[in-house]
């Protein structure tokens, strides 16, 4: 088993080494991140990881670091939150917020992605992302830059939808996620269309 990364920065030692320990501790599943988040009952601490993937486009690299901030503020539109699916940790931006049955339900999508996230709600966000570095110093995550205008048009379609069927059920909006991305890998769209941002 790989041993988690220390941070070589000594301001103070003990705190950087513990963020960045815990951050490599993240990825390793849900139970663990779920615990990582929660277990110390510190909602004002932060821990770091590595971005896996090319979702988020321009607004955060591939492969940078990102800051995960553990708070009680209320996700918002337009922030890149850290939450689980399907056992593993997803940073994407919140691009609506939704009541269903009580509960507030949050629709996600990577800023270089035509398709939303299935919903989640918003207490299983574990936190904001709220800086990232890719080899050149911590940075403020910036806004999401606009997809070219069929794929956005696209999105805010695809979206539409997921918002009606959220409306009367959650689960069948799930459904809905899950099959629209299942169907759009059979077509082919993983690069050339769900990963858009960029490619025209």
């Amino acid at each position: 088993m790989r041993r988690p990364a220390t941070s070589a920065h000594a301001s103070p030692a003990g705190a950087a080494a513990r963020a960045a320990g815990v951050g490599a501790f993240v990825w390793a599943g849900a139970a663990r991140a779920r615990a990582a988040a929660l277990g110390g009952g510190d909602r004002a601490a932060a821990v770091e990881c590595r971005l896996r993937g090319a979702s988020m486009a321009d607004a955060i690299p591939r492969g940078a670091r990102i800051r995960i901030v553990f708070d009680d503020a209320a996700p918002r539109p337009g922030d890149v939150v850290a939450f689980l699916s399907d056992g593993r940790v997803v940073a994407h931006r919140v691009v609506a917020r939704c009541r269903h049955r009580g509960a507030t339900m949050l629709l996600t999508r990577g800023d270089a992605r035509v398709l939303c996230d299935a919903p989640v709600r918003a207490d299983a966000v574990l936190g904001r992302v709220a800086a990232y570095n890719a080899g050149s110093g911590w940075q403020a995550v910036g806004s999401a830059g606009a997809l070219p205008r069929r794929e956005r048009i696209a999105a805010a379609a695809l979206q539409g939808l997921l918002r009606i069927a959220l409306a009367v059920n959650a689960r069948s909006a799930v459904r809905l996620a899950g099959a629209l991305e299942a169907a759009a890998l059979r077509r082919g769209w993983s690069r050339a269309r769900l990963y858009a941002k960029g490619r025209r």
